[in-house]
């Protein structure tokens, strides 16, 4: 099969899954019903694909007559590189404690596959206790990973991180190529590979592209961007350029996949998508039509956004703060997350400026002008402050970012070097900030997969801590009991099925938690925590283990042996009849 009738398929697939997984929600399905469900659909398809005839007859009316003709010389080099980017998944071990919460909803839902799909909390064990944020609940990513997970057996945890991270990861050169080959038919390739070469390498800031890609591909977030980013914008401009039901519905299917693997593309995919329909645009009433329809693809994570805007708002109000007067500061403090310092963030920053002046018409042109547009409405002192609190969250602002797309335009510089259609004046000038575009961007500040950026490399294994024996031997000894536990113990906990219950996974201030135990007992939790460990710890007073062993109802504890008050600790353990039931990695774990 063609590498874009591949991707066209996965993406239409994908989308069905998360449509599916919101109906599931809507009506308090089960997991096991949605299974069914899926199963069934997959059965209708291939019945009806049957009846036309051949699964190479189905894929070829649903994804255009070259289906399963080979898309040029090109070709024979994506797969090796698709092989390359899934093995550097698979290698790569980098772990991320925003995967916990993430991993906990996937953990929760196979452990209990009969109870409603994201109906309720599965992270705290506190009866009644809601999702903590209403917008997770349209995620069908962690679903994914459960159904699968309850299906074959396997931990959730393993399932994405083994599974299918690498499949994701072999999606993103193709996914490139998709756009690729719109924006230049003839070195799409050149551009694919150094937009790939890019996202492997780039480990210069931890809110870059790159720290957002192969080495954390078992999120949904780096699958957003890495796969179903270049997708909007290439079925978008598909559509713009030659309206039909098919690239409207293939447009449609991106930005709904877009919202299963992430909440933040309800903005980030109907943007990026109008954005894209915008550079192709013309002043007259075929255009403006093409567009307006461009844009009905958009309604339902616009709608599904509407609709949770107050939710969100209510979960995280207490995150939706800030100062007057310090723009500046936010919009300094956002640059050096994502790009981190130096030359190299002044030639990416430069990269859309060059990829508009170089080709001067065209659709390279068009679409650099329009997402870089788009990023400085969003990106400056005066609607800053307001984008952070109505769009991202003061403490997610660097996501607007994720409006200009570095490895489109590092691709669109490499082709750029390569062009020989460049007017000859603007050669020599072109070629040379081409040339610093790839050497930013191909020499990086820190390398992705280095030590340095905290990524290790070995065979393909769980992206965990060292530690991670510790959560397991845990978990085996207290499932499903309260444990008082460090943060760096107490959010890994949950990414196991059948896992024992922390006072805190996330240091999140989710409101929907504050409401139902009080905002003071998620203060006195958060101390609790810090008296036992972490990167911070603080000494309580002596009593302040013991009073909170009745209070929470703990039957066991975990806490760093080094601590100073470590014999204290254990007096207070021994008083309220707990015993040690092991020790591992300079931690103790007690229990009742």
């Amino acid at each position: 099969m063609a590498s874009s009738a591949l991707v066209d398929l996965v993406c239409l697939t994908f989308a069905a899954w998360t449509l599916l997984c919101h109906a599931a929600v809507y009506f308090g399905a089960s997991l096991r019903q949605l299974s069914a469900a899926a199963a069934l659909l997959a059965l209708a398809g291939l019945l009806r694909a049957s009846r036309a005839g051949s699964l190479r007859d189905a894929a070829r009316k649903l994804c255009g007559t070259r289906a399963f003709q080979p898309e040029g010389r090109g070709e024979a080099w994506l797969w090796p590189l698709a092989a390359v980017c899934a093995l550097a998944v698979a290698v790569a071990r980098r772990p991320d404690s925003d995967d916990c919460l993430y991993l906990g909803f996937a953990a929760g839902m196979a452990a209990e596959p009969g109870l409603p799909v994201l109906g309720a909390d599965t992270l705290y064990g506190i009866p009644g206790l809601p999702m903590l944020l209403e917008v997770y609940r349209v995620h069908s990513i962690e679903a994914l990973y459960a159904a699968t997970a309850w299906l074959s057996g396997l931990p959730a945890i393993a399932v994405s991180h083994l599974a299918l991270a690498p499949v994701w990861g072999a999606l993103v050169p193709l996914a490139y190529a998709r756009l690729f080959r719109l924006l230049d038919a003839r070195r799409w390739l050149l551009g694919t590979l150094a937009a790939a070469l890019f996202l492997i390498l780039d480990g210069g800031a931890h809110g870059g592209f790159g720290n957002l890609a192969f080495v954390r591909l078992f999120q949904g977030k780096a699958v957003f961007l890495s796969v179903f980013l270049p997708l909007i914008l290439a079925y978008a401009l598909r559509f713009a350029l030659a309206p039909s039901l098919l690239h409207w519905v293939l447009l449609a299917a991106a930005l709904i996949g877009a919202v299963g693997a992430t909440g933040n593309a309800l903005w980030a995919g109907p943007l990026l998508a109008g954005l894209a329909l915008a550079s192709v645009w013309r002043p007259n009433l075929k255009a403006t039509a093409t567009a307006l329809a461009g844009l009905a693809a958009c309604a339902y994570p616009l709608a599904l956004a509407l609709a949770l805007r107050a939710d969100v708002h209510a979960g995280v109000s207490a995150n939706l703060a800030f100062a007057a007067g310090r723009e500046l500061e936010l919009l300094r403090g956002t640059l050096g997350y994502v790009l981190g310092g130096g030359w190299q963030a002044a030639a990416l920053l430069a990269a859309p400026l060059l990829a508009a002046a170089a080709w001067r018409a065209g659709l390279g042109a068009g679409l650099s002008a329009w997402l870089s547009l788009g990023f400085i409405l969003l990106f400056n002192p005066l609607s800053g402050p307001w984008a952070a609190l109505n769009v991202t969250s003061p403490s997610n602002y660097y996501r607007v970012f994720w409006i200009l797309p570095f490895p489109v335009f590092v691709g669109l510089a490499a082709i750029a070097a390569a062009r020989r259609t460049l007017r000859p004046a603007a050669r020599p000038a072109a070629r040379a900030a081409a040339a610093a575009v790839l050497l930013a961007a191909l020499f990086p500040t820190r390398l992705a997969l280095s030590r340095a950026n905290g990524t290790t490399l070995g065979l393909p294994a769980l992206k965990v801590p060292d530690e991670y024996p510790l959560i397991g031997m845990l978990n085996a000894a207290l499932p499903e009991r309260r444990v008082a536990a460090p943060v760096e113990v107490s959010q890994w906990l949950v990414t196991q099925e059948r896992h024992a219950y922390p006072l805190l996974v996330k240091d999140m201030p989710f409101d929907s938690l504050s409401r139902r135990i009080g905002p003071d007992a998620v203060a006195d939790r958060a101390r609790l925590m810090a008296h036992l460990g972490g990167g911070r710890p603080a000494r309580l007073p002596s009593r302040a283990l013991a009073d909170a062993v009745p209070r929470y109802g703990l039957e066991g504890a975990v806490f760093d042996a080094g601590l100073p008050w470590a014999g204290e600790i254990r007096a207070t353990l021994e008083e309220a009849r707990f015993y040690l039931k092991g020790s591992l990695y300079g931690y103790e774990v007690w229990g009742r």
